[in-house]
């Protein structure tokens, strides 16, 4: 931490990588601290933080699968086609 409370040196002790550990850098960047004194002069200082990263909760998917089928026969082309109708959570509102 300079003089002025502003981060300069930034480095990972413990990374956990998949691109984690450069988010870690890039938020530590943003923050601002108080600057430390030393006999009423404010001097560079070092700190440790932790960055904890967490996984957004999962809920369960509620799917739903309708076929059709055609009620006379129908001359069938180059390749097969099938009908599906698919709801994912019918009665789920989006928040």
């Amino acid at each position: 931490v300079s003089n002025q409370g502003k981060t300069e040196e930034v480095t990972v002790l413990k990374g956990i990588g998949y691109k984690c550990d450069e988010e870690a850098i890039r938020v530590i960047r943003l923050l601002q601290y108080e600057p430390a004194h030393n006999r009423g002069m404010k001097v560079r200082s070092n700190m440790r933080t932790s960055v904890r990263f967490r996984l957004p909760v999962r809920h369960a998917t509620s799917i739903q699968y309708t076929t059709t089928s055609a009620s006379r026969p129908v001359e069938k082309k180059a390749g097969i086609v099938h009908h599906y109708t698919i709801t994912l959570n019918p009665s789920e509102k989006k928040s």
